[in-house]
């Protein structure tokens, strides 16, 4: 078949996919037929980009991509059907599709609408069918023995009379792979008559098991009921959905999600979520969490990712962006957290991480502080460790000066002896003489690169007259675990020892002592004049605090609290401090940054301190108001993100838009948007677009003397031509960036 120019098509959608190390692109254009009038049709059509072609000039070239006409039902039986037997079903249309790669085959699943007859409404009904091709390197022989990577429809053995897989004609009829005019016999479309998405809301991925190599099938369809419907298939040894088992053990319950909020009375309201018409996105990925066991290593739980645009409220409510995740129980079927009883999933709307700041170790941050002189302290701060050892907090211990100078605390983190070492000096005033010493905890260090809450207690005070001795204790709470009392006995003391800090607080160094410069990131530090217990850290962990200076849970107790959540604002090089202190600190060199801790809004989920429910900040997304958007993509990046990609319409205003999901937290990072301009050669709302993303995509930082990194995507514009676009990556402190779109070749 002669391939066609892009340039000769409209394409409605645009999709990438990398199988077996080549880049496909597939692609719905549609198509005027000859001779009548609007009479307009859709196919599927694909290429294989080559990296290596010098086609400045050129167009990229398409071919059809070849559907079989016969149709095999999947089920307990293997039944063939001839064409007259789907008459009423067009099967070459694209309908709403999917395209899986499982590295040997690549796989097309399609929900097809049934056409409405006289007699019978079938408008909401669909069929779901698929097939599957090999990439065959193909000898061109026009082009001089050039190689094309061409898809072709899988073969199979048949009996060559009878033309069935499992029937021969007669004792004469022997399989084989052609036909009796040698044709090869192609692998018939499967038909999937257990599974019916309605009006085509249907996608597919790829699981594991609990039976070795074999993988499942997940689907997750919709009903008219606005629920959501999930089954998952082992797949047998032909690679298709095993339906030998009962429909019990492959059909999930249906769920339907809601949005749960507290109404202007402060009463908690609950609103049904509304699957929007079209293509949802899912994800398999694999999530980092941290081992309760700091010896152990981290455990990895699988998960599946889902996205859907959807409406709450009525028919004219605002279009929203649903992103939740489930985990996999042992055997790959997903766990699904209803309410128990019940269908409902509950969600809530969520916000996109702010930011945080990252310390290179030449950097730190200076807080002016009040003196402190309480018995009990806690601080609390989320931490990222980039490999290096170093103080993360000081306030003046171990400075040179004299005796009144030294008492205060430090927490930094031995990365050669695997240990966080917290250290509080205490002042005692002997015969007029001020003494201080020293009292250390430690415990195990959790795992580098990843986000850990840290808190560290103190309790002081105890003084023993009778034994001339001062007790003090102090522990950590890592990641919402205790790890234990650590007790400390002094002795030849005269009276209770006590913290005498008066000094300014350094985050990233320990104060006067340059060479213990810390790199990694920080987040929402809090320190608290009590010894706070493990559910009051733990219940606050994942939020920020509300209203931290008026509320009478935090204004007594909270003496400072840093979000690091100021890159945006008029001033960028302050730390404001949102307790009532208002300690507001300098910034000397630490970096902005978008890679966040996992941390919700003060109305954000509650927390369950469990991995079987929804990731933290999972829910409904919200745009600005009057935004469209076209349905959302996932795609696993190279650089342990999950992205999230769709086209944003905001009046005239056309914008590429593209959120990013961690792993070891799969939560929102942050938004990014580009802005489409027209640069003399095209315009246009971008419909869809897929690439297989890369680090370059997301910077550690934003700092203004990075270069900005240059991403490439494969889009469609509201002309219907396709377009390779090329875009910078946001200007620091701004969320949008002008892109350029040129069409040619891919």
């Amino acid at each position: 078949m002669v391939p066609t120019p892009a340039s000769k098509y409209k394409f409605e959608e645009i999709r990438t996919i990398v199988h077996k190390g080549s880049t496909l692109l597939i692609g719905e254009v549609s198509v005027k037929n000859e001779g009548a009038k609007n009479d307009v049709s859709k196919k599927l059509v694909y290429s294989v980009y080559d990296e290596s072609a010098d086609t400045e000039n050129n167009d990229t070239l398409f071919r059809d991509l070849e559907f079989p006409s016969m149709v095999r039902g999947n089920g307990l039986q293997l039944i063939t059907l001839d064409d007259e037997s789907v008459k009423d079903v067009d099967t070459k249309q694209p309908g709403n599709w999917v395209v899986i790669s499982d590295d040997t085959y690549l796989y097309i699943f399609r929900a097809i609408a049934i056409p409405e007859t006289n007699d019978t409404d079938t408008s909401d009904a669909t069929l779901l069918y698929a097939n599957r091709y090999l990439l065959v390197p193909t000898p061109d022989e026009e082009e001089g023995g050039k190689t094309d990577n061409l898809l072709i429809p899988k073969t199979e053995s048949r009996y060559q009379i009878s033309g069935l897989k499992d029937t021969p004609a007669n004792d004469l009829d022997k399989p084989s792979y052609k036909d009796l005019d040698g044709e090869f016999f192609q692998e018939p479309l499967m038909f999937f008559s257990e599974i019916n998405p309605h009006k085509g809301w249907f996608t597919v991925i790829l699981t594991p098991s609990d039976q070795g190599s074999t993988r499942r099938w997940l689907f997750f369809t919709a009903n008219s009921d606005d629920q959501i419907q999930a089954y998952s298939f082992l797949r047998n040894t032909d690679g298709w959905p095993d339906l030998r088992a009962k429909e019990t053990d492959y059909k999930l319950s249906p769920f339907s999600l809601w949005e749960t909020f507290k109404s202007p009375d402060g009463e908690s309201t609950e609103v049904k979520v509304k699957q929007i018409e079209g293509q949802p996105a899912s994800l398999y990925f694999r999530r980092q969490e941290e081992s309760d066991d700091p010896s152990k290593p981290n455990i990895t739980s699988p998960r599946v990712m889902l996205s859907t645009k959807a409406k709450v409220g009525g028919d004219d409510a605002e279009e929203r962006l649903v992103a939740i995740d489930f985990a996999l129980a042992s055997d790959g079927t997903p766990i699904i957290p209803t309410e128990e009883g019940t269908d409902k999933l509950y969600i809530k709307a969520i916000k996109q991480a702010n930011t945080a700041l990252h310390f290179d170790g030449n950097a730190y941050v200076d807080i002016p502080f009040q003196k402190t002189t309480d018995e009990e302290f806690t601080f609390e701060c989320w931490v990222k460790n980039e490999g290096v050892s170093g103080t993360i907090i000081s306030r003046a211990v171990g400075t040179e000066g004299d005796e009144q100078h030294k008492s205060g605390f430090d927490l930094s983190w031995d990365v050669e002896k695997n240990l966080l070492e917290a250290t509080f000096s205490l002042r005692e005033t002997k015969n007029q003489d001020i003494e201080t010493y020293n009292f250390p905890i430690s415990t195990p260090s959790p795992s580098l690169s990843q986000w850990h809450y840290i808190a560290v207690r103190y309790e002081f005070g105890k003084y023993d007259n009778h034994g001339n001795t001062a007790s003090m204790s102090g522990s950590f709470v890592i990641d919402g675990i205790n790890r234990g009392e650590q007790d400390y006995t002094h002795p030849d003391s005269i009276s209770s020892p006590e913290i005498d800090a008066r000094g300014p607080i350094n985050l990233g160094q320990k104060i006067g002592e340059q060479e213990t410069n810390w790199v990694g990131y920080l987040d929402e530090i809090r320190f608290w004049d009590v010894k706070r217990n493990d559910d009051d850290i733990v219940n606050n962990m994942y939020q920020e605090l509300s209203a931290p200076k008026s509320d009478p849970k935090y204004k007594e107790i909270l003496i400072g609290y840093w979000k690091f959540d100021d890159a945006f604002s008029d001033k960028p090089y302050i730390a404001v401090d949102s307790s009532a202190s208002e300690a507001n600190g300098r910034v000397y060199g630490a970096r902005w940054t978008t890679k966040t801790a996992p941390v919700d809004p003060p109305e954000g989920p509650d927390v369950i301190p469990q991995f079987k429910g929804l990731s933290t900040g999972m829910g409904l997304l919200d745009f600005t108001k009057g935004d469209t958007f076209t349905h959302p993509t996932l795609l696993s990046g190279a650089d342990g993100l999950v992205h999230l990609y769709m086209g944003v319409t905001r009046g005239e205003q056309t914008l590429l838009g593209a959120l990013q999901y961690d792993t070891t937290v799969s939560r929102a990072k942050y938004s990014l948007n580009w802005t489409a301009v027209n640069d003399e050669e095209i315009t246009g709302t971008v419909q869809l677009f897929a690439h297989e993303a890369g680090p370059n995509l997301n910077q550690p930082s934003i700092n203004p003397l990075d270069p900005k990194p240059v991403v490439s995507v494969t889009a469609v514009v509201g002309n219907k031509e396709l377009v390779d676009v090329t875009f910078e990556a946001p200007a620091p402190l701004t969320d949008s960036e002008s892109f350029t779109a040129v069409p040619r070749t891919l």
